[in-house]
């Protein structure tokens, strides 16, 4: 009887929980319960290797975001560098784009091996 009182996030959201893993502004992994906490209080059951890839995933997107960011206005409001180590940082943001897509790939991989089992 009490099942039948949960509410699930899928049922009351047009949010799927994997947009609110990457979009929280908080995420604690709780390794041992397999959860994942999210602004100290929404709690989504999310595998232990899914959920530290998604931590880790989300570290490199804001990293490349930061980046991208800084590298952006080091361009545009300094009109007067020459544009000297602009190409280091245009290196830098595509080796960072390539960890973040083969994080991406690692999480998808195992969201297929999860649901195959």
């Amino acid at each position: 009887a009490a099942a039948a009182l949960q509410v699930f996030l899928r049922e009351v959201s047009v949010a799927s929980p994997l947009s609110l893993i990457l979009f929280s502004n908080t995420l604690k992994v709780q390794h041992d319960s397999g959860i994942v906490v999210l602004g100290d209080w929404l709690q989504i059951k999310v595998p232990a290797v899914t959920a530290v890839l998604l931590k880790r995933l989300r570290e490199a997107v804001d990293h490349v975001l930061t980046a991208t960011v800084a590298a952006s206005n080091h361009t545009s409001g300094d009109k007067n560098s020459g544009g000297v180590g602009v190409g280091d940082r245009g290196g830098l943001l595509a080796q960072n784009a390539v960890a973040v897509m083969g994080l991406v790939q690692q999480l998808l991989a195992s969201e297929v091996a999860e649901a195959g089992r």
